[in-house]
């Protein structure tokens, strides 16, 4: 739908974040109202496990700009990947907070239809416990036909959102839904949280919707050989991933019920364990790039021919993305533009649209903005010199003892021939999985940015054209005090026309 960033409030001095619904992301009125749709309903809920939306804006020409709060944790994705399973009376809490969000949210006559372990996030409440946030409303539709703010062609059947690992058989089958959807989604991430595995077999779209309609869940003699989980609490599971609706549980009211007697206390020390392995954003040490790797290894800002100076102007100089270690971009509101007022919204969402964006990723999945990298197109090339060796200390904001992981070589992508005579010059942001040897084990490519509109037809050709070129890549591993590990690495690489 669009792209997020991590910004700065320069009067409040607060971290928030920016989405920002793309023009070329698709059909404009239908995006229009799934936008004002997630607005006003988040808006209205004021729920404590909801992240809060502090503002929203449509122009006329169809921009949109939604400003929620920071969540500063991590997506339940990222606790299953980094930690395992949480001690399972702080799973159950997890649930426990979940629930109290989805039973305000299908209360309020909306169902989520996207429960997933990155639209969750852990994080610390202000008295120091764990703090569940639901952090994304983008396709929650409405169960009743009186909310007075949704378009009925939004929420038909037959149109099929979220991610095919989590949805309900009935998605898959086109069929109404409603609250128990979203609990069956949720069953399948309590799962995961009790176990660390997913409760169904398949890697394809057609292995998965198979599996949702027919197969049984992973039983749990399989998952939990150990037998941590408690009787009790499998047969709750299971009975949330039952295939038809009316076998499930009825509300999170009383799934919540269920989960009261299962809390068992957890080790005081595990949340700060667990929120300890946030990944650390990408402020890497210093790393000597020749001028043109460094223009295809960096995301960029807005070019010097920007139709927008004055929202460039509104930017705070900020260190390039490769320069310094632990440097930390702001967005910064000139003085005279009232905190996030209007005018400097619609700067921002016009800026957005056209220019293409220097970012550092954080657990909501959004990139912070930084300033221009020297273009391959203005530098003089220059023979890459030997990067310097690890630094004797680790930098502030990374781990201890750790150095991440550097590309050895330069990206090499091969131009789309369905592009050819188009003249597009775009950057694909890339994020990779390094694994201890140095290879890329796995690619992704979540962002495509030119100055120009990207034909629709063209997005897949040129992210591909992106992902064989960094899959080819070769990195120095990261290292933990001077031990070979895996890591993640975000690159953008520009694919130019010959």
């Amino acid at each position: 739908m669009g792209a997020v960033y991590k910004v700065r409030h320069r009067l409040l001095d607060e971290v928030r974040v920016i989405k920002v619904v793309l023009p070329h992301a698709g059909p404009a009125s239908e995006l229009r109202d799934r936008f004002l749709r997630e607005a006003r309903a988040a808006s209205r809920l004021g729920h404590p496990n909801v992240a809060r939306i502090l503002d929203f804006l449509v122009d006329e020409e169809g921009h949109q700009v939604l400003v929620l709060e920071h969540i500063d944790g991590l997506t339940l994705k990222e606790v299953l990947e980094l930690a395992g399973p949480p001690p399972l009376g702080l799973a159950v809490e997890i649930a426990r907070q979940t629930l109290d969000a989805l039973g305000t949210l299908h209360r309020r006559g909306f169902v989520h239809r996207d429960i997933a372990p990155d639209n969750l996030m852990l994080s610390r409440s202000a008295g120091g416990g764990p703090l569940v946030k639901l952090i994304d409303l983008g396709i929650a539709k409405a169960m009743v036909s009186d909310t007075g703010d949704l378009d009925a062609s939004l929420t038909q059947t037959g149109i099929f959102l979220g991610k095919p690992r989590y949805a309900s058989p009935e998605q898959f089958a086109g069929e109404l839904v409603d609250a128990r959807s979203d609990l069956y989604s949720f069953g399948i991430v309590l799962y995961e949280l009790l176990t660390g595995k997913y409760p169904f077999r398949g890697r394809t779209l057609h292995e998965l919707l198979a599996a949702h309609l027919h197969a049984e869940p992973l039983a749990f003699e399989e998952s939990d050989p150990a037998e941590q989980v408690p009787e009790a609490l499998r047969a709750v599971v299971l009975r949330l991933l039952a295939k038809r609706p009316d076998d499930r549980f009825q509300t999170a009211e009383d799934l919540a019920a269920a989960l009261a007697p299962l809390a068992v206390p957890w080790p005081p020390q595990a949340l700060d364990e667990i929120l300890a392995l946030r990944r650390p954003e990408p402020a890497r040490p210093a790393v000597a790039f020749s001028a043109p790797v460094a223009a295809v290894a960096t995301r960029r800002t807005v070019q010097p021919d920007s139709p927008l100076p004055a929202a460039v102007a509104a930017l705070e100089p900020a260190p390039p993305f490769l320069s310094a270690p632990g440097s930390r971009s702001r967005l910064r509101l000139t003085p005279a533009a009232v905190a996030l007022g209007v005018a400097a919204l619609l700067a921002l969402m016009l800026w957005a649209g056209r220019a293409s964006f220097q970012g550092k990723p954080t657990a909501q999945g959004s990139p912070a903005l930084q300033q221009p990298a020297p273009s391959a197109a203005t530098s003089t090339a220059t023979p890459a010199p030997t990067p310097p060796a690890p630094p004797a200390s680790t930098p502030a904001g990374l781990p201890p003892g750790y150095s991440p992981a550097r590309p050895a070589d330069k990206p090499e992508p091969v131009y789309p021939d369905q592009a050819a005579g188009t003249g597009l010059t775009v950057r694909v942001t890339v994020d990779l999985e390094i694994d201890d040897r140095g290879r890329v084990v796995k690619a992704v490519a979540p962002f495509v940015d030119a100055e120009k509109q990207i034909p629709w037809e063209l997005y897949r050709p040129f992210k591909n054209a992106a992902l064989r070129a960094a899959r080819t890549l070769r990195f120095e591993p990261a290292t933990r005090y001077g031990k070979p590990i895996r890591d993640r690495v975000r690159l953008v690489i520009e694919v130019r026309p010959p």
